[in-house]
C-alpha cells in the first residue's frame, strides 16, 4: 500500500448481521495522498451501506 501512497483503509465484511457467517464479501476502501484518516461517522456508515448490500447479495443468492 505503501507503493499506492495509500494512507488510510477501511474495509467492511458483507454480512446480514453482526457476526453472521459466512460474509459474502467486503467493501474495502482506500484514501491516498495527504487526506485524513477514516472518520468514525465515515465508518458507520460504510457499514450501513454494506449491510444493505449483503442483504440484497442475500436475496439475490441461489438456494444451496
Amino acid at each position: 500500500m505503501g507503493r499506492a501512497d495509500v494512507g488510510s483503509l477501511l474495509s467492511v465484511a458483507l454480512t446480514t448481521a453482526v457476526g453472521e457467517p459466512p460474509a459474502r464479501g467486503a467493501v474495502t476502501l482506500l484514501r491516498t495522498g495527504v487526506r485524513p484518516s477514516f472518520s468514525l461517522a465515515e465508518a458507520r456508515c460504510v457499514e450501513r451501506i454494506a449491510g444493505h448490500m449483503a442483504i440484497v447479495a442475500e436475496r439475490n443468492a441461489e438456494p444451496a
